[in-house]
């Protein structure tokens, strides 16, 4: 989506100097943030970081301490006209299992507050986007962890939000149908939906996402998009892991050190960014009894690793 179609329309979601306490206890801390129309931001970060707390309060679940969040212009805590443009996917599964879901999605609409007549042209409306049509008469409690998230998914698209908070969506997803459930998902952004997702699938995040967020410790250590991020941090640079045979001798270690290269497990395994081409890597470490090299271009996951103050990628 082009930078001036953002512009003009204006952010979906925005958070503007956010924190957020919980217990007293601070979670998020001058958290700035915008999701606009036709963008997936994947937000990301280690357990702990403030990802659900901040998706709660962008839903308006959670009040801020200092600073604002708004959706389409207005505070979803106080407004109900913003909370119904949100659709909520939480972590879990939250639907009924003796169900069908067609029933689902009409009970569910009911507690929303949807009138019977709504239902009757969204429910089929939901079904056919999230691709249930075929399934719509089988009890949850018998479908695939891929298809309860996507009926999940249809839920939250009954009252046609603008934008769609998805927390751990791939959760309880095996692999077969995971790329179902991500395909939905990129077919709402293209579509226009303003999508805010956590995750900690970095390599599907890198692929999937227009930006990501990388929270830290109820802090945004980043903001941009994937290859923006990596190239900013890492530019013509290369992630290199060297495992040796035995603990190298003093000389050895100081060759690796020059190389580039940093202790990283018991001696044995040696990591770092280097500058120099597969031929230069190997007149370098020909001489050294090495068991395995491995060089390859950093990615989202290795910019990850650094902003959380981990030696190595997840």
């Amino acid at each position: 989506m082009a930078e001036q179609s953002r512009d003009r329309d204006g952010p979906v979601l925005a958070a503007k100097s956010l924190d957020v306490a919980l217990a007293g206890l601070p979670v998020l801390t001058a958290v700035n943030l915008e999701v606009f129309g036709g963008e997936i931001c994947a937000l990301i970060g280690p357990n702990g970081a403030g990802k659900t707390t901040f998706m709660r309060a962008a839903c308006g679940l959670v009040r801020p301490a200092a600073g604002t969040v708004s959706v389409l212009g207005k505070d979803p805590a106080r407004s109900s006209k913003a909370r119904a443009r949100i659709g909520l996917v939480p972590q879990e599964i939250a639907l009924y299992d003796h169900l069908s879901v067609r029933e689902n999605l009409f009970v569910l609409g009911r507690l929303s507050g949807l009138s019977r007549a709504d239902l009757a042209s969204r429910v089929p409306e939901a079904l056919e986007r999230a691709q249930l049509t075929g399934h719509q008469h089988t009890r949850v409690a018998r479908l695939s962890g891929g298809y309860q998230r996507r009926t999940n998914i249809a839920c939250a698209l009954l009252h046609q939000p603008a934008l769609l908070v998805l927390d751990e969506p791939t959760v309880a997803v095996d692999q077969a149908a995971l790329d179902g459930v991500l395909a939905l998902i990129a077919d709402l952004r293209d579509d226009g939906m303003a999508i805010l997702l956590s995750t900690h699938e970095l390599d599907r995040a890198e692929r999937l996402a227009d930006r990501v967020a990388i929270l830290v410790d109820g802090q945004l250590r980043a903001v941009g998009r994937p290859r923006d991020l990596v190239s900013e941090h890492y530019d013509g640079g290369h992630e290199m892991m060297v495992r040796v045979g035995t603990r190298p001798a003093p000389d050895v270690s100081v060759h690796l050190q020059r190389v580039g290269l940093s202790e990283a497990e018991s001696g044995l395994i040696w990591r770092g960014f280097v500058d120099l081409t597969a031929d230069d890597i190997e007149a370098e470490l020909k001489a050294l009894e090495i068991d395995e090299i491995r060089v390859r271009k950093p990615g989202l996951d290795t910019l990850y690793a650094v902003l959380c103050d981990r030696k190595s990628p997840p």
